[in-house]
């Protein structure tokens, strides 16, 4: 049987659990047991603390691995009060980041209270989130890619609409490179407009868990069938669609061939 090799925190911990008959890996161990890359850039003496993923805080292997390839990456490593089986939520498990802002945020903002250290990790929604509250932190391939270590200290988590379009381009390069098949033509819809979305309704779209696409769907419709309403004081367009379960209202302007988003909404 082949042996799986993981990344992700929680999938290591969901084979453990619910599929032993399955034998796996993890990739940081990989790393650690056989070297790393040739172009790996080595550090100058530079101290990080690790915050361990909540799902393999009782994973010693991959704890080991972890502090093993910073080590070999240059870095000087400064165990944190709370690491390894004692490790602090980073304020995303349990889903709690979307069950419970606040909480979460409070979370966050008792773990990078820990430490001045910049911080070092291997769980993507760990990094986002530290990020995202203003904690200088990397994640482990961070130390063994990255051309610019200090842009990647502090990038922003990608917004839902950027994941949801990575996971689209990556599916549609693995088909026609890895399979050889066309991917759905929906996967590559191209709209006939250009939408313009200001920060404060791209913060918005994030807190209501809209996508790019939901709102081209509706401008879509809206321009194709005029299912919508038309004020003449503000001159925007206010258009609605339901898709599945979910309807959602943009309010737009119409700038030539460009869209101005003014507003959205969904229930």
């Amino acid at each position: 049987k082949p042996v799986f090799i993981l990344a992700c925190s929680s999938c290591c911990s969901i084979f453990e659990k619910h599929l032993p008959e399955i034998s796996f890996v993890s990739l940081w161990e990989i790393f650690a047991q056989y070297g790393l890359p040739h172009n790996n850039k080595v550090s100058p003496k530079h101290s990080l603390s690790v915050h361990d993923a909540c799902a393999t805080r009782h994973n010693k292997k991959i704890h080991d691995s972890i502090r093993e390839i910073a080590v070999l990456s240059g870095y000087e490593i400064q165990e944190l009060k709370y690491s390894k089986e004692r490790t602090k939520c980073c304020g995303y498990g349990g889903l709690v980041y979307y069950a419970n802002r606040e909480q979460s945020a409070d979370f966050v903002k008792h773990r990078i209270e820990e430490s001045n250290n910049d911080l070092l990790v291997y769980c993507a929604m760990c990094k986002d989130l530290l990020v995202d509250a203003g904690k200088r932190t990397f994640h482990i391939l961070d130390l063994i890619f990255a051309e610019d270590m200090e842009s990647v200290a502090l990038r922003k988590m990608p917004t839902l609409s950027e994941r949801h379009r990575n996971r689209a381009q990556l599916k549609i390069r693995l088909l026609r490179e890895i399979w050889g098949e066309e991917p759905d033509m929906e996967l590559e819809k191209q709209m006939d407009f250009r939408m313009i979305i200001p920060e404060k309704v791209k913060q918005l779209m994030e807190d209501r868990y809209i996508l790019m696409e939901d709102i081209e769907k509706v401008i879509d419709n809206a321009k194709k069938n005029k299912e919508r309403f038309f004020n003449p004081q503000e001159k925007s367009y206010l258009a609605r669609l339901r898709l599945d379960n979910v309807t959602y209202w943009v309010e737009y302007e119409e700038k030539d061939e460009d869209i101005l988003v003014k507003s959205v909404y969904s229930h």
